[in-house]
């Protein structure tokens, strides 16, 4: 792989990061304005990274790029819809990437797609800066979607969202978007620390 670095694909969203403890927050967006023509003042670019877990542990592997079984790459967020739909007929796919290593540093690797979790849903990590550092980023316990109305808050499925998003390993929430622009809102009735 050379000493080349790989570039992990990043999806960006409009909203507004709530620490829940020291590594994790809470993401809160308005799902008809996730551009930034249409949110609303107070949310900021989020940009959210996806992990992949290795077999039989919990440790995220961050993918760069595909080569298939023909040697044709797959890039960007759309190798998370392959790996999903393909990655079982194709096991010795091959997934570049960084993982955590065992010195607590990440170390550019590669992996098979039989070496992966491919029905897992997906840790997300969550950037407040494009350029921030892997390590950098706050793991995403909820994603909290945001409704103009005034109804209560509710738990609830994945809103129908394209993967990788909508098969992240996230608790989903719904609240008034007037309640998530609150700026010492309180989540904590939401249990995320658990």
């Amino acid at each position: 792989m050379g000493d080349m670095a790989l570039k992990i694909p990043t999806h960006t969203i409009y909203g507004r990061l709530v620490p829940v403890n020291e590594r994790r927050s809470a993401l809160f967006f308005h799902p008809h304005n996730v551009k930034e023509r249409a949110a609303p003042a107070e949310f900021q670019p989020i940009y959210l990274r996806y992990a992949l877990t290795l077999m039989g542990t919990e440790r995220p592997f961050f993918p760069s790029f595909i080569l298939d079984d023909w040697g044709q790459e797959i890039k960007k967020l759309k190798m998370y819809k392959w790996l999903h739909i393909e990655g079982d007929r194709f096991p010795r796919a091959e997934i570049f990437g960084y993982v955590y290593n065992v010195q607590n540093e990440w170390e550019k690797t590669q992996y098979f797609a039989r070496d992966l979790e491919l029905s897992a849903r997906y840790p997300v990590y969550a950037y407040e800066d494009k350029a921030q550092d892997l390590a950098e980023g706050v793991i995403l316990s909820a994603i909290i979607s945001t409704h103009d109305d005034q109804s209560e808050w509710a738990s609830g499925q994945a809103r129908p969202f394209k993967t990788p998003l909508g098969r992240s390993r996230v608790r989903w929430w719904q609240m008034p978007l007037h309640e998530a622009l609150q700026p010492d809102i309180d989540i904590s009735p939401l249990g995320l620390n658990d």
